[in-house]
């Protein structure tokens, strides 16, 4: 069986200032780094044999404190990078609601309509989040592997795996930073078993 032990990035400096990040970049706060050596306690007692994380320094930051003492190399997956915004990446969310209004209220309204001006859709970010994990597994039987990603690129994973629509990709259980998913595979078969901070029993799941 492998393990995916899966965490969003810490805050970030782009977090606090209330910019949409997406492919762009911004280093994490100092709460950020916080956040990342205390969420490392849930790693203390297992052997990881791999770690991968977007090509993102805040997701590289992160995965370097959740290491720990584990001494492995980071690898980067395109697959794993959020989705990707366009001319929305480092504006103000204020000042993009008013200059895109229906746009951005689909965004976070109605996700699985979004259709961006230029970037990704949700849909398009969800196929290549899932063929990355399933890459990673493939790659590594029988290991436990630390991912670092981003919310909508594991919250559409997490949808794809749950079953549930794209539709749902802003609801509950909120991808906050440092927020862990945990999934367990054998072969090609994918259970998901915590759900952002949250046990997983797939009541609510539509494929249930």
């Amino acid at each position: 069986m492998t393990r995916i032990h899966l965490f969003r990035h810490g805050e970030s400096l782009w977090n606090l200032q209330g910019r949409m990040q997406g492919r762009k970049d911004s280093p994490l706060s100092e709460k950020g780094i916080q956040q990342a050596r205390d969420a490392s306690k849930r790693l203390a007692d297992i052997r990881l044999g791999a770690v991968y994380c977007s090509p993102s320094s805040r997701t590289r930051t992160t995965a370097e404190y959740l290491l720990g003492k584990q001494k492995l190399e980071i690898l980067e997956h395109e697959g794993l990078s959020e989705i990707d915004l366009g001319a929305w990446e480092g504006e103000l969310r204020t000042d993009i609601v008013i200059e895109d209004t229906q746009t951005f209220s689909a965004f976070w309204h109605d996700p699985q309509n979004y259709q961006p001006r230029d970037g990704e859709t949700f849909l398009q970010t969800q196929t290549r989040v899932v063929a990355a994990i399933a890459e990673i597994i493939a790659n590594h039987p029988g290991q436990d592997v630390l991912v670092v990603s981003h919310a909508v690129a594991i919250k559409s994973l997490m949808c794809h795996h749950t079953g549930r629509s794209l539709a749902d990709v802003w609801k509950a259980p909120f991808a906050d930073n440092l927020a862990y998913s945990q999934l367990e595979a054998v072969g090609e078969a994918v259970q998901v078993k915590i759900f952002c901070n949250q046990l997983w029993t797939g009541e609510d799941s539509q494929t249930a």
